[in-house]
């Protein structure tokens, strides 16, 4: 080959190295272009009404999922216990609102940056975000989106991910959603109001609302008794199947609090191994309020197969008085 015919060639391969490399690059314009304005979870949006699981795996708390079970969503790792309902309002409000705003390529550096790795990319939570899986009815994954930090010039931005792609995406419309699994557990557990309180029974003895008013001017444990049942708290969850299977002669503490009205709540705390677990039943004294029958009714579920860890200080307070 001439020297002529050479240097056309070579002219030649330039010039499609030029065009491969302009197609690239449109491609990847084009792309995001395409990409910017749509849903953040477009697929999910899509099947909104088909959603039966979100996992969520997330630094501090791993993996989260929460199902539903016939139009019931319950919190597979809480013993299957009810879902707050606020934060599903909040995933369904992030879901209907949350779109991309603009796209980026980045390397494994940025994303270890801005928080956008998966778990098993990261190193003991180091550049970890909250993984948002979300699948169908029939146990399809819908979409994978990894949540990472806010924009530091606009807190109403954050940094998203479609996982096992190196796009950045900055999002809008999060909101107040999480996948802690503290934000999915429903709280308080009671809130329970001393001036609704007509009479307490207590190992053998019952305190009418004269005697109770009078005591927690005098009794410290009692006025403490008191404020935590107005915010009752709790750390844990075990179906009592469970829990009687390996507890089954640890006897309770019986506490009854009788409420004006004629709804009774029958507490029973149990210590073991230094923790206080609770049990509750709902019941209606003989001559309640109409309305209380329904009430019991519709709210035993959230008690009858289930057992709560409290916090050790107000398991005491409630254990020990």
């Amino acid at each position: 080959m001439n020297k002529k015919n050479l240097k056309i060639v070579v002219i030649f391969i330039f010039i499609m190295f030029i065009a491969l490399g302009g197609v690239l690059w449109y491609r990847y314009v084009t792309n995001t272009e395409r990409m910017r304005g749509q849903y953040t979870f477009t697929r999910v949006r899509q099947e909104i009404k088909n959603i039966g699981k979100i996992v969520m795996t997330t630094p501090r708390s791993g993996t989260v999922t929460v199902y539903r079970d016939h139009d019931v969503w319950r919190f597979k790792e809480a013993s299957d216990y009810f879902v707050n309902m606020k934060m599903l309002s909040n995933f369904y409000t992030m879901i209907n609102g949350s779109v991309i705003t603009s796209v980026q390529k980045a390397p494994s550096e940025l994303l270890k940056k801005h928080n956008l790795l998966a778990a098993e990319e990261s190193d003991n939570g180091d550049g970890e975000g909250t993984e948002v899986a979300v699948y169908d009815n029939d146990g399809q994954l819908l979409d994978d989106i990894i949540l990472g930090d806010r924009d530091s010039n606009d807190e109403t931005f954050v940094f998203a991910r479609p996982k096992g792609k190196n796009y950045i995406y900055v999002v809008s419309n999060i909101g107040r959603f999480s996948g802690e699994a503290q934000a999915w557990i429903p709280y308080p557990l009671l809130q329970v109001l001393n001036q609704h309180i007509e009479s307490i029974d207590v190992d053998g003895v019952s305190l009418n609302r004269q005697q109770l008013t009078k005591l927690t001017y005098d009794s410290i444990r009692i006025r403490k008794m008191l404020d935590c049942l107005a915010f009752l708290n709790y750390q844990g969850i075990a179906k009592k199947d469970d829990f009687f299977a390996s507890a089954k002669d640890v006897r309770p503490k019986q506490i009854i609090f009788n409420m004006i009205g004629g709804l009774i709540y029958v507490f029973r705390i149990y210590s073991v191994n230094g923790d206080y677990w609770l049990g509750i039943d709902l019941k209606t004294a003989s001559l309640a309020h109409k309305e209380i029958a329904p009430f019991v009714e519709n709210n035993q579920k959230y008690f009858s197969d289930w057992v709560f860890q409290l916090f050790d200080d107000e398991g005491e307070i409630l254990y020990e008085e």
